[in-house]
């Protein structure tokens, strides 16, 4: 079945086009940590023996839009994220930016881990539309969020997900960065003292992992 029509003359223009990517995470034999050689993926962990043409071939480009209807025309064909099976990855980015530490080395992201409670209650689809809707919206105020991801643990005792935004200069604009992170708390309405982490791109280059490791920060109440 075929998405619907949508007349062009009732749709909205976005600020910048934006590309959906998707990958799975594959399993690779185990190498002995001396043969390791640091590289970056996308949003998972993986062996260090991979380079990061292995992790960018992996990619799979859904599509591109650039208007709210067209947006909407991906969103409402696609599964949510409590239907994603374990071990995917799902890519929101600006233009055709791929979505790897490689692509912004002077950037993170900030992580926000998602209870498996919240997959069964539905908190977890709603929460990840809203943030899409603020993401192409530019509800951050700032172009220096390039992309917001979605990762579906398969492994975790207790985490069933996890949101990843990421930002492309922290280094030289790091107050964009505590910005964004701000409004995560609005947008996304977190309890004033949630606590979310923050994952400089440099360190994952170094340690292989985009979530591990990560820098907890707690909001403080207003």
């Amino acid at each position: 079945m075929s998405a619907p029509e949508i007349p062009t003359h009732q749709d909205l223009e976005l600020e910048t086009r934006w590309s959906i990517w998707y990958d799975k995470k594959q399993k690779h034999p185990k190498t002995p940590a001396s043969s390791a050689v640091p590289a970056g993926p996308p949003v998972l962990e993986q062996q260090k023996s991979h380079s990061a043409e292995d992790w960018k071939n992996n990619l799979q480009k859904i599509g591109s839009f650039t208007t709210v209807l067209g947006f909407w025309n991906f969103h409402t064909w696609m599964k949510k994220p409590s239907e994603l099976q374990s071990g995917m990855n799902l890519y929101y980015f600006r233009n055709d930016e791929e979505p790897m530490w490689e692509t912004f080395p002077n950037g993170g992201c900030w992580i926000i881990r998602f209870h498996k409670n919240h997959s069964s209650t539905g908190v977890i689809d709603r929460v990840w539309e809203e943030l899409l809707l603020a993401a192409i919206g530019e509800q951050f105020r700032t172009p220096e969020l390039v992309g917001v991801s979605l990762s579906v643990r398969a492994s975790s005792k207790t985490v069933s997900h996890i949101m990843s935004i990421w930002n492309r200069d922290t280094v030289n604009k790091k107050a964009a960065q505590f910005r964004i992170g701000e409004r995560l708390k609005v947008l996304l309405h977190l309890d004033p003292s949630s606590t979310i982490e923050y994952k400089f791109f440099s360190k994952a280059l170094e340690d292989g992992s985009t979530f591990r490791g990560a820098q907890q920060y707690t909001y403080v109440p207003a």
